[in-house]
């Protein structure tokens, strides 16, 4: 039977009001036009009141707009530290200049790598005639101007001999009335400054020398923990609370020298670190967290009843000082490097080379080894075009190599010229001559594009004459035989960059990241594999630091270790050709 309720269903007829109507195409598309051609009157509008309230403004002012406009659109790295300057006060004296111009030099050197060094950890897109990033197209927000100040300044008596006025003038500079004042800025306004001393005390505890061990890292944390930063700034660099309330109460000087001393402290050098504190605190009884400091010392020594005396004083001082901890120990890569290498096996990237990398978490460390058979490939010094520098990349692309690696150390002008400071020779010219100070150490031999490393009591003018290229380094960090060449411990911290002679004749290249101390660094090169280490029979140290950089490309393998600035030459590895 069927459902008279399915039928009444079908016989009822569909009214217009259930039914949806859709408009024909034409009209959506009509509607649309119409839309849009409002919509375009409008902008069009709009463009015409714009353009005309523009030709009203002075022709400076659009200048500036574009500018401003151009600015803002482009990609742009944080900050631009210019070359430092020398204030006139600095060079009233003939010879007094020639002095005040090598320790431009220095300062400039130090100061500007140091900054650009702390910036770039702590995230900064940093542009600079010394950085490797080439960001010297892009505008930058702001400026980091540094002058170097002579106080008081420097002339020349009427009675004065020459030589009187010399010394006295150095007495002036190495006195402690040597400064660096850094000002940022942005579009040539100051925001804000801070004077760095250099005097005495500062210069012979060694805050600023990298070759003696104080992390340059912590040194220049109190420069700019003491300054006042924008905001961007601020919330980028992360300072913390009791940095902050301690760069309100003390001064730029006496919190470089709090971050020098827990440096060589943490390295192991508590006899550096409590003199630089006494000279912190003898300069400034009122540096509270410096007796503070010396407290933690004394205790780590077991003197006790001394470090009650240091934290009284402390307390006498001020009750409520800031607690910022002092960093007693920095945890060593190498123990748990020398594991990964005892474990590891070389990956090989082509006939005659291979290639060891390395990466551990705590502490964050990279190890990386580079291994190429001598008799399958050749070996050269590299230079760039101009005495401003190169990246290792740039080195092994334009010299047509599958590697390249930082050679020597270097020196650098305050116009940012890079020149060699030992002797260097490429394809029979002494490029920069020898370096009669260093009785240690060896060089690099290239004959016939087959490398040696000579010691430097067994160099002679029979191996010079018979080289095509030559370095010298002022470190053989494994002595012939397969010896640790470090002698005592150092507390600096650094990356490392060396060039080893295996026992089986291969030479390898090893790049250390991280905090590696000197003599661990040449433990990991000396002891045997079984040991954990690379079994070289010799290795001579090359620039380490943030020059420490490599360049590889070979077969599918493309490595790319980056420094922090350009080097001045580079050791380049070639393919042989048949």
């Amino acid at each position: 039977m069927s459902d008279p309720s399915r039928n009444e269903i079908r016989a009822k007829p569909r009214s217009a009001s259930n039914v949806t109507r859709k408009p024909p195409n034409h009209q959506i598309t009509k509607g649309t036009f119409r839309y849009l051609g409002y919509t375009f009157q409008g902008i069009g509008a709009i463009a015409v009141a714009l353009f005309a309230f523009w030709k009203t403004l002075p022709q400076d002012t659009q200048k500036h707009a574009i500018e401003d406009l151009y600015f803002w659109l482009q990609p742009k790295a944080d900050i631009k530290i210019e070359p430092m300057r020398v204030a006139e006060s600095c060079k009233t004296v003939e010879k007094a200049n020639e002095i005040s111009g090598h320790i431009a030099t220095y300062v400039t050197e130090v100061t500007t790598r140091n900054a650009i060094r702390y910036l770039e950890t702590k995230g900064f897109q940093v542009y600079s005639s010394w950085a490797a990033q080439g960001l010297d197209r892009l505008p930058a927000r702001y400026s980091l101007e540094l002058t170097m100040t002579c106080l008081p300044r420097l002339s020349k008596t009427t009675n004065d001999s020459e030589q009187e006025a010399l010394n006295r003038s150095s007495e002036d500079l190495f006195g402690g009335s040597l400064f660096v004042d850094m000002e940022l800025t942005s579009k040539s306004m100051v925001i804000s400054s801070v004077r760095i001393p250099l005097g005495l005390p500062l210069l012979t505890s060694k805050v600023y020398d990298r070759k003696f061990g104080i992390n340059s890292d912590a040194v220049m944390a109190a420069v700019f923990e003491t300054m006042a930063l924008p905001s961007d700034l601020s919330m980028k660099l992360n300072v913390p609370a009791e940095s902050k309330a301690a760069a309100g109460k003390y001064g730029t000087s006496e919190l470089m020298q709090y971050r020098a001393a827990e440096s060589v402290f943490a390295g192991g050098d508590k006899d550096l670190a409590t003199d630089i504190l006494t000279n912190a605190v003898s300069a400034s009884p009122a540096f509270a967290i410096g007796y503070s400091a010396l407290a933690e010392i004394k205790r780590s020594q077991g003197a006790e009843a001394e470090a009650e005396a240091f934290e009284r004083k402390a307390l006498e001082i001020d009750k409520d000082y800031p607690r910022i901890p002092f960093v007693t120990k920095i945890l060593n890569p190498s123990p748990n490097v020398k594991k990964k290498i005892a474990e590891s096996v070389p990956t090989k990237i082509a006939e005659g080379a291979s290639v060891l990398e390395l990466e551990i978490s705590s502490p964050p460390a990279r190890f990386y080894v580079f291994s190429f058979d001598p008799k399958l490939f050749k070996f050269s010094i590299g230079l760039p075009p101009t005495t401003l520098g190169q990246t290792a990349r740039q080195f092994r692309i334009d010299n047509a190599g599958v590697f390249s690696i930082v050679g020597g150390t270097f020196n650098v002008d305050p116009e940012g010229n890079l020149a060699p400071d030992a002797l260097l020779v490429r394809r029979g010219v002494v490029m920069s001559p020898r370096n009669t100070e260093w009785d240690t150490g060896g060089f690099l031999l290239i004959g016939s594009g087959l490398p040696a490393i000579i010691p430097v009591a067994e160099f002679s003018r029979n191996k010079f004459e018979q080289s095509e290229d030559l370095l010298q380094s002022s470190l053989l960090v494994v002595d012939p035989g397969g010896r640790n060449g470090i002698r005592g411990r150092t507390p600096e911290l650094a990356d490392r960059a060396a060039i080893c002679v295996q026992i089986n004749g291969d030479i390898a290249f090893v790049i250390a990241k991280g905090l590696f101390q000197l003599a661990e660094f040449a433990d990991l090169l000396a002891e045997t594999k079984s040991r954990g280490g690379l079994g070289c029979e010799r290795a001579m140290y090359l620039d380490g630091g943030p020059s420490a950089q490599a360049s590889l490309a070979l077969g599918s393998k493309n490595i790319e270790l980056e420094g922090q600035w350009v080097v001045p030459n580079a050791v380049i590895v070639h393919r042989r050709t048949p």
